[in-house]
């Protein structure tokens, strides 16, 4: 999956957040991440627990947005 982040600067701030969350993040461009879940967690259950995540994350910061895309090319 590919994460947009409103604020560029903090994509790296969201890539640490998400590895101690045990997911596989790295930066993809200018605003832009790709996240993968562990594999031994099952897609259903990993997709729920990055929404969770994710919602946290932008709780830390306020006005910023991030919007979930499907992954190409992962």
């Amino acid at each position: 999956m590919e994460i947009e982040v409103s604020d560029p600067d903090l994509v790296e701030d969201l890539i640490s957040f998400l590895r101690r969350a045990r997911y596989q993040a790295e930066a993809r461009g200018y605003g832009t991440l790709a996240v993968e879940a562990p594999a031994s967690v099952p897609e259903g259950l990993a997709r729920l627990s990055l929404e969770e995540s994710l919602a946290a994350w932008q709780a830390r910061h306020p006005g910023v947005r991030v919007r979930r895309r499907p992954a190409h090319d992962l």
